[in-house]
């Protein structure tokens, strides 16, 4: 699993860096990543609606259209609730803050470069992953820091 992540994460400026010079810059690219991040979840969520439909439908022995509608009624029960009344705020706050700083790290990577620009990038989740890290376990000795960075 780290190395799909590392390789997904490695690849994610590989459309920008084949991408003309005059035409996709930091706004652009990132709308353009967002919509593609939008396909592809409608899409695997529609892959888990099937999923779930054709092991509904496989275990009857009748092909009708009431068995498949029957099938596609379950399938749809057994995909999670969207809870849109309690998660439109934090969701919303959490999809804009990231949308920013992955704005902001992509218009670093363009300016400083991809070496410095995504190592950069790759330094502030450290950071702030040690702050996550220092405010939930309310670390009260500093000499426990060094050894949560090194484990």
């Amino acid at each position: 699993m780290a190395v799909l992540n590392g390789v997904l994460a490695a690849t994610i400026m590989v459309p920008l860096h084949y991408a003309p010079p005059n035409t996709t810059h930091g706004v652009g690219y990132s709308m353009s990543f967002g919509v593609a991040a939008m396909i592809v979840v409608i899409a695997f969520w529609f892959l888990r609606f099937l999923f779930h439909a054709v092991r509904i439908f496989a275990g009857s022995s009748l092909w009708s259209a009431q068995v498949i509608m029957k099938s596609c009624s379950q399938a749809y029960d057994a995909l999670p609730s969207f809870h849109i009344n309690d998660m439109w705020r934090p969701g919303l706050l959490a999809g804009v803050l990231y949308s920013i700083g992955n704005l902001c790290g992509i218009v670093s990577i363009q300016k400083l470069g991809d070496f410095m620009g995504y190592s950069l990038n790759q330094t502030s989740m450290i950071i702030s992953g040690e702050i996550v890290i220092c405010e939930v376990f309310s670390v009260q000795n500093a000499t426990m820091i060094p050894n949560l960075v090194t484990f």
